[in-house]
């Protein structure tokens, strides 16, 4: 017995059915994941900027859930910076620096970087064998120099021009993006305001560390804040902006 007109309609309509609702389920979840990653990712950010770290460049969303467990689970706001400092330092020190070693083989295949990479080479080795003293302030003059040259730069320079390029970095359509952990660190802390004998516990100043005023930069933690400011600027200027 042959179909008629209506069988053949209905069963078309019902096929036409399942597909739209199996776009649209496919469509929440999709948007169900998304909505759920900007929580989780806000969230990292806020504790980032609340306990002054920059941001890691290649940070996953597992990292994310950690770093906001940590923080919820914790009652004592000292412990919390404690334990992100353990979180971080441990990140690069798992597994015998395999991510430390992951972030230079990386920036070996940056092109603009084969000047320095002898110099980035060095930082990593001095880290592993906890020189700091000789890592952070390295590390300070390697970012400077990365901004001046990708941004072309010539003639005399100043930190406030490299602030300048930092800006750059931050912002989106020309608009300084104030939500980036990264803007937060450069501003109130790599480029805080510093006089010589202001008494002020200067931290990870820029400015406190090269002129020589600060003569206990020299911590893991500080270091680690710089391999992530370091790696920040090189993924951002280097890969980042060539994908998009």
């Amino acid at each position: 017995m042959k179909d008629t007109f209506d069988d053949i309609k209905k069963r078309l309509d019902g096929l036409f059915n399942d597909l739209i609702e199996k776009q649209y389920n496919q469509f929440e979840k999709t948007r169900q994941a998304f909505t759920e990653y900007y929580e989780i990712h806000n969230k990292h950010n806020d504790i980032l900027k609340k306990y002054h770290w920059p941001p890691f460049a290649r940070t996953y969303a597992n990292d994310m859930k950690e770093l906001i467990f940590i923080c919820e689970n914790s009652n004592d706001d000292n412990q919390t910076k404690q334990e992100i400092s353990v979180f971080f330092s441990n990140r690069l020190k798992n597994n015998n620096y395999e991510y430390l070693d992951y972030l230079y083989a990386s920036w070996e295949t940056v092109n603009e970087l084969k000047n320095r990479l002898k110099i980035l080479q060095d930082i990593i080795c001095a880290h592993k064998t906890g020189l700091y003293s000789l890592t952070i302030p390295t590390i300070i003059i390697q970012i400077e120099g990365v901004l001046a040259e990708s941004n072309n730069h010539i003639e005399r320079i100043s930190y406030k021009q490299n602030k300048e390029y930092f800006k750059k970095l931050f912002s989106l359509r020309g608009k300084v993006n104030t939500d980036n952990p990264a803007n937060d660190f450069v501003v109130t802390k790599f480029y805080e305001d510093f006089e010589w004998g202001d008494c002020k516990d200067h931290e990870i100043s820029r400015h406190a560390i090269i002129h020589g005023e600060n003569t206990k930069y020299a911590t893991e933690e500080n270091a680690v804040k710089m391999i992530h400011l370091l790696d920040f600027v090189i993924y951002t200027t280097y890969t980042l902006y060539k994908e998009n």
